[in-house]
């Protein structure tokens, strides 16, 4: 069997070959360069039957051009991919070489956002008031109908990038008035706009198969990922007790939203995104993928439960499937990305010996100069948590964000 693998992140923090040790298998790689990560032809030939590294991997056919010689001369049997960017890209590829796995009208649903609430609309499921924008008329014509603040989104981009939440119409003239902007004729084609959501976000990651939901837990973020952006919060999530009406609540509803949609028959993680409304306590879909969530959350979910998302998911996309009849609750489990900052950073800590932190690492540039997060998951530092509680493991999460605070020294461009 010939399985391909998709794949933009470090392999040294990707260890794919051993999800695969036990199988009769033959793995073929197409990475972005940076993934090689150092790896000599020698290491990557022991466990890979070929690696294709390219290093347009985002921007560029060569991925497409890459596999489709590797299935002329080798006949691939399997797709996987982890990244959202790769969700589309994987199914294209799959279609277009008669390869088994998500198709391209899974792939849609679970990308393209407006699709995907529109079809969960559909089924019962409370989204926010949206619209989609092919010209500025649109977006005035929507604040006119609902009021401030609003939401301009991408319907197809990932990790919050390119959201501008327009709370007046100050913000949407500085907004009209951006050169090369989200509302430039060039940049447009494919935005939409919602009511704003006034309430904390959850995210609830698990696995999923053929519209069946079969490992499901919720977590809080202690920030929502737009404020990294807009107001240089860091990123982090709690998981929530299993046994509180909230968490219960959540799962129900992203199993409903699970539901509605057309779910790949391949085992395959998903991550979730809902608010819960302050003011009426009603839950509203922000976003669901069929990938696993960025940031800690592999991490925490792993520590929690044993279960490894994107292991499962990349050996659920290639025909093999884990049995999950029971699980236990959760670990009490925090996550938190430390995400750059506007400046020079000056140095940081290489340890923290703060009780409950199980994994730190500093992967910041010391004397580089940042021009902030490029995305909600752009860190310097990372931290898995671990405490008694819910409420420990976030009391420990505030400490740990007050103690790299300190730690981590930053000179400003403003001085």
């Amino acid at each position: 069997m010939n399985i391909l693998i998709l794949n933009r992140k470090s392999l040294r923090t990707r260890p794919i070959c051993k999800w695969f040790e036990e199988e009769n298998v033959n793995l073929f790689l197409c990475c972005d360069e940076k993934a090689r990560d150092k790896l000599t032809k020698s290491e990557l030939d022991t466990h890979y039957k070929e690696a294709i590294f390219v290093k347009d991997y985002s921007d560029s056919g060569e991925i497409e051009w890459a596999t489709r010689k590797l299935h002329k001369r080798y006949g691939i049997d399997r797709i996987a991919s982890f990244s959202e960017l790769d969700v589309l890209r994987a199914a294209y590829i799959r279609e277009s070489l008669g390869i088994p796995g998500q198709n391209v009208t899974s792939a849609r649903a679970f990308r393209d956002k407006y699709l995907m609430k529109s079809i969960a609309q559909n089924s019962g499921i409370k989204i926010p008031e949206m619209a989609m924008v092919h010209s500025p008329y649109d977006l005035f014509a929507f604040i006119e109908a609902v009021g401030y603040p609003v939401v301009l989104k991408p319907r197809d981009l990932g990790g919050s990038l390119g959201i501008h939440v327009i709370e007046d119409e100050e913000a949407l003239l500085s907004l009209i008035n951006m050169p090369e902007g989200p509302l430039s004729p060039e940049n447009n084609a494919h935005l939409m706009v919602e009511k704003f959501i006034d309430g904390p976000l959850y995210h609830i990651d698990g696995i999923m198969k053929a519209g069946s939901v079969q490992v499901i837990w919720a977590s809080k973020y202690i920030s929502q990922c737009l404020e990294s952006l807009t107001d240089g919060k860091n990123v982090g999530g709690v998981i929530l007790s299993t046994s509180t009406e909230i968490h219960l609540s959540l799962c129900e509803f992203v199993e409903k939203v699970i539901d509605s949609l057309p779910v790949p028959n391949e085992q395959t993680s998903f991550h979730a995104e809902v608010f819960i409304e302050q003011s009426s306590n009603e839950l509203y879909l922000c976003e669901i993928a069929s990938r696993t969530g960025g940031g800690g959350i592999v991490e925490m979910f792993e520590a929690a439960s044993g279960i490894n998302l994107n292991r499962v998911s990349i050996r659920g996309q290639a025909g093999f499937n884990e049995h999950f009849s029971e699980w236990e609750s959760p670990l009490p489990y925090g996550f938190i990305s430390v995400l750059a900052k506007r400046g020079k950073l000056i140095t940081g800590p290489e340890t923290c010996a703060l009780d409950g932190v199980e994994h730190f690492k500093f992967s910041g540039q010391p004397n580089k100069t940042y021009d902030g997060p490029k995305n909600c998951v752009d860190a310097v530092a990372t931290a898995l948590i671990s405490g008694q509680s819910e409420a420990h493991v976030a009391s420990r999460l505030a400490k740990f964000e007050n103690w790299a605070f300190e730690k981590i020294i930053w000179k400003s461009d403003n001085l």
